[in-house]
């Protein structure tokens, strides 16, 4: 992003929110969703391109300059729970409360995924891709679980069963290659390689 005081917010009163942190206003509010916006985040490469997700089912991309929604795809069936931009192609993935993770191609037409993988077995709460890789994603969910993803296959390549309660958190380092850390409601941080 070329303007480093802006940050983008994703509210329980349907709108993302557009800050600056040098004037501590906010510029704009983006309207468009019918539920809980859950997850809000800049394109990696793109300025002015921001996605969202909600409880209302849809991914929605946006161009914050035009102030309008340039793409609306509905995601899943149920609650959006978060996005994440690919940094190396042109795809983003989403984590759905119907258990299922599905990519997409940014630049398609198309309402179908690129791929739809089911691995958890309940809410997938976070899912993101590695800042190393572009073949390598990472979620959690309700089970529990935090599953390691080949993000071209679609296949698990590990699955981390160490926490005792809903995983809600997870992040990759990015100082140093696949290690991961996550949090969950049994009020652990774990992290691991």
């Amino acid at each position: 992003l070329s303007q480093t005081n802006l940050i983008i917010s994703a509210s329980a009163d349907m709108t993302i929110r557009l800050h600056d942190t040098k004037t501590m206003t906010t510029l704009n509010s983006f309207t468009g969703h019918i539920g809980v916006v859950y997850n809000a985040i800049w394109h990696p490469t793109m300025d002015g391109i921001i996605a969202s997700c909600s409880s209302d089912n849809t991914l929605k991309l946006w161009d914050i300059k035009s102030n309008e929604i340039i793409k609306s795809i509905k995601a899943h069936n149920g609650h959006v729970m978060f996005c994440d931009f690919n940094k190396y192609e042109n795809t983003i993935v989403t984590a759905g409360s119907d258990g299922s993770i599905a990519t997409w191609d940014l630049k398609s037409t198309s309402k179908v995924p690129l791929a739809c993988i089911q691995g958890h077995t309940l809410s997938v709460k976070r899912i993101l891709y590695s800042p190393f890789s572009s073949k390598l994603m990472a979620s959690v969910g309700y089970d529990m679980n935090c599953r390691v993803w080949d993000a071209q296959t679609c296949l698990p390549l590990n699955v981390f069963k160490h926490h005792k309660e809903f995983v809600q958190g997870i992040d990759f380092s990015l100082h140093t290659e696949n290690v991961i850390s996550t949090c969950g409601w049994d009020r652990t941080l774990s992290i691991f390689s």
